[in-house]
């Protein structure tokens, strides 16, 4: 035990020294998903102590991205791992107070870090059974696309990746991407830590530096792994936070989500606005050789949409610009298979009248989530017939989550009333 704290401790100080882009590799012996969580629980405190600012930990597994086999799921890996990670750090460190950044001259790279604030995307390969399953050749794929993606890694990527892997997987990833692991700029053996504190998942000290979707996502990232979670609450949840590539084709090629999108766009801009938005956001070259010498709005937006790449960080850049209009564009991107989440956290805490009402509109698996999230799970819920455990956690109704958070006082409820809203938060508005 003392060999792993030493190890975190350098960890810790790798992430509180960083400035830009740098590639750790975790060594996991007997570390699971969840226990992975534990010690970015701890590193994430340590950092805070040593830096500051808390970092923003996003651990991406892409295990639960699909169920499907083969290349479908070699993809998939791909869009729910490495192009998340590439958008993670420039939308991380904009402004999240001013969702209307200034025009000017086009930057080249993510804005530097503000204020300590840094960004920490971990890839999970704590769930690898390689060599002894199936998924060898969905792993050596997303290798080989992190391969291929160093430079755009290193040049766009302002903050930490690290990658938490099994010691057969560690081997895998060396002969498969010695590019990207030449440019390691360590090497950490971690192993078993225990089980992370039931106390929530308290997002309050990082909503003060980060964009609260983000933070939102790195809450529900972490609720996937816990292991209270029923098979059908987790399910419900990553069917959210994961769709893909094949999904997406299909959404964006069958229901006018090209039109949708060029509508959306005449919306929101006028010819002169698009043009800047395009200049800032996509680079001045662009605007330069394909779309200066539009000789109409809807044919500018259209000369714009041909050369840029529809994804969900196109889709937060617009909320960036015109966040009043939100629910217009949450509902466009919806038809091309990205759900997002609101860009503002509801503060204060419900009332429990209110919460009483807000959680009769979940599912079942959505209560699950919210009681595990707001730290209630490891605690008896009065029923009837005496108390609720964990174990029952999917039976549990809501008259008893309003009793347990309100006999543990305002704090409890504050934090049932944060779960609800982040987890509500995973469906766009109507």
């Amino acid at each position: 035990m003392t060999a792993n704290l030493d190890e975190i401790e350098r960890l810790s100080q790798a992430l509180a020294l960083v400035e830009g882009f740098q590639l750790l590799i975790l060594e996991c012996q007997g570390l699971d998903s969840w226990g992975l969580h534990g010690l970015f629980a701890v590193v994430k405190d340590r950092v805070a102590e040593l830096r500051g600012v808390p970092p923003l930990i996003v651990v991406y597994d892409p295990t639960i991205t699909t169920n499907k086999e083969g290349s479908l799921r070699d993809e998939a890996w791909v869009d729910g791992v490495i192009d998340p990670v590439l958008e993670l750090s420039a939308v991380a460190f904009l402004d999240k107070e001013s969702p209307s950044l200034p025009f000017g001259e086009p930057p080249r790279a993510p804005p530097p870090p503000t204020e300590g604030t840094s960004v920490v995307a971990v890839i999970d390969g704590t769930r690898a059974a390689y060599p002894d399953s199936s998924d060898r050749a969905s792993w050596e794929y997303l290798f080989h696309r992190l391969n291929e993606k160093r430079n755009a890694l290193t040049r766009s990527f302002a903050g930490t990746l690290a990658l938490a892997l099994t010691p057969e997987l560690l081997r895998l990833f060396l002969e498969e991407a010695p590019d990207v692991a030449s440019i390691r700029s360590g090497i950490f053996a971690l192993e078993r830590m225990p089980e992370p504190a039931d106390e929530g998942y308290g997002v309050d000290s990082l909503l003060n530096w980060y964009p609260a979707h983000l933070v939102q996502e790195a809450a529900l990232r972490r609720l996937a792994a816990d292991p209270r979670l029923s098979d059908a609450a987790r399910d419900d949840l990553c069917g959210d936070l994961h769709r893909s590539a094949e999904e997406r084709y299909w959404l964006r090629n069958s229901n006018g989500a090209h039109l949708a999108v060029l509508e959306l766009l005449l919306g929101l801009f006028s010819a002169d606005e698009l043009r800047r938005f395009a200049s800032v956001y996509f680079g001045l070259d662009i605007v330069e050789q394909h779309v200066a010498f539009a000789d109409s709005t809807d044919n500018l937006a259209e000369q714009v949409l041909s050369v840029i790449t529809v994804d969900r960080s196109f889709f937060e850049l617009l909320v960036r610009e015109r966040s009043h209009r939100y629910r217009e564009i949450a509902h466009v991107a919806s038809q091309w298979g990205y759900e997002l989440l609101p860009l503002k956290p509801q503060r204060a805490a419900l009332s429990p009248a209110e919460l009483r009402e807000a959680l009769l509109l979940l599912s079942r698996e959505q209560l699950e989530q919210v009681v595990l999230m707001a730290g209630l799970a490891g605690k008896p819920l009065p029923t009837r017939s005496g108390i609720l455990d964990t174990r029952l956690l999917s039976r549990a109704s809501v008259r008893s989550i309003l009793a347990r958070a309100e006999s543990d006082g305002s704090e409890a409820l504050r934090r049932l009333s944060q779960a609800l809203e982040i987890v509500a938060s995973r469906h766009t508005p109507a």
